[in-house]
């Protein structure tokens, strides 16, 4: 039996695929609109309600992540299965969520729904897929949110996404977009 000496992870093709961007081909130029990216009702989650509430919407709906806003539906925050990482049980976890985000050394001294979190990363649909994937490099996010002109989310795209437009184009990008061989 071979012995393990290395792990190949989603990060470090992402590293490399920003080094070497025409490995993108076409694709790399096009936008998050012409990828055909925002498909659908992208279910979110006021700020206001549960944590716990998140995650069943995740378990419900397949989904790795839920965007969090405010009361005018703009993204303020949101809550992906990282999330559950260390945890072994819900007490609290509105609470630990919000601690686990912190951008303050002393969250504890905030009311759960006022606990300051850093801004997720955020993209726009005339974004194209070289950009985003330059981004997520660059500031080590899971994801990327694309918001329209006031803020709100309309999907999230994670390097799991990427990778797996880039390994199995849908059958329209098939025919309209190459990605270059390597």
């Amino acid at each position: 039996a071979g012995k393990i000496v290395s792990t190949l992870t989603q990060r470090d093709i992402a590293k490399f695929i920003s080094q070497y961007p025409d490995i993108l081909g076409e694709a790399g130029r096009k936008t998050v609109e012409e990828l055909g990216l925002i498909q659908g009702f992208l279910r979110t989650l006021h700020q206001r309600e549960p944590t716990i509430e998140a995650f069943r919407i995740m378990r419900e709906f397949s989904v790795s992540a839920v965007p969090i806003v405010n009361s005018v539906g703009k993204l303020v925050t949101y809550v992906d299965s990282g999330d559950l990482r260390g945890l072994s049980n819900f007490y609290g976890l509105r609470l630990m969520t919000a601690f686990f985000k912190s951008s303050v050394p002393n969250p504890e001294d905030y009311p759960p729904d006022q606990i300051p979190v850093p801004m997720p990363l955020t993209c726009k649909p005339t974004d194209t897929l070289k950009d985003i994937l330059f981004r997520i490099v660059e500031t080590s996010h899971r994801r990327v949110w694309c918001v329209d002109d006031e803020g709100r989310p309309k999907c999230s795209i994670s390097l799991t996404k990427i990778l797996k437009l880039m390994a199995c184009p849908s059958p329209v990008e098939k025919d309209s977009t190459k990605f270059a061989r390597v």
